[in-house]
């Protein structure tokens, strides 16, 4: 089992804040006393604790993205990205998947999210959310409790905070670009435009 802080101060002879400090690099440590307790975290295999320190500093580095059809090609490679960058800004990031059709389960599943005090919630839906299904009350949930969130998809009749792709406007830029080319003989392939 890795040491604990409270053992690198027994073994150090220091107090339990003064080590916590200086694993951190904060200020009010000497340099010979950071260095020989950060030499000590290392021979004992130190590793800090993530929850521990999210009580201290009330936020989790936690995102939790709640994602319909993470297997999927588009939206998995949204995920790798977003973890990505998630990763880079020192967040850690969970996926939880949801069903596109099952309110229900939505809803299971952003209570679950907004129980575990993530500092941010992405849903993620390759089809839209589903404007008029019981998932309005856990967003207005997740709203009352302060927890940040953003739907990214196709666009809604409520107000959310969203990232959309206007499609309508990208077939139209598209078409116009291929008729200033010269194209006259368009055709269009699709898998599904139902949701759209």
């Amino acid at each position: 089992m890795a040491a604990s802080i409270t053992e690198i101060a027994r073994l150090a002879n220091l107090s339990a804040n003064t080590v916590s400090r200086a694993l951190r690099g904060m200020p009010g440590v000497n340099a010979e006393t950071s260095a020989r307790v950060r030499l000590l975290a290392d021979q004992l295999g130190y590793t800090p604790n993530r929850f521990a320190q999210g009580l201290v500093s009330k936020r989790s580095k936690l995102i939790a993205l709640a994602i319909t059809e993470p297997e999927s090609y588009y939206q998995s490679a949204i995920v790798r990205r977003l973890r990505a960058n998630l990763n880079a800004a020192g967040y850690q990031s969970m996926v939880m998947e949801i069903e596109y059709e099952d309110a229900g389960q939505q809803a299971a599943v952003l209570a679950e999210l907004a129980g575990l005090q993530a500092d941010g919630i992405i849903i993620g839906s390759m089809y839209g959310i589903l404007s008029e299904m019981p998932i309005w009350e856990p967003l207005q949930q997740l709203d009352r409790r302060k927890i940040p969130f953003v739907v990214y998809g196709l666009g809604s009749s409520r107000k959310v905070n969203m990232v959309t792709i206007d499609y309508h406007r990208l077939i139209m830029e598209m078409v116009e670009y291929l008729l200033q080319k010269g194209k006259r003989d368009l055709l269009l392939f699709e898998l599904s435009l139902i949701h759209i």
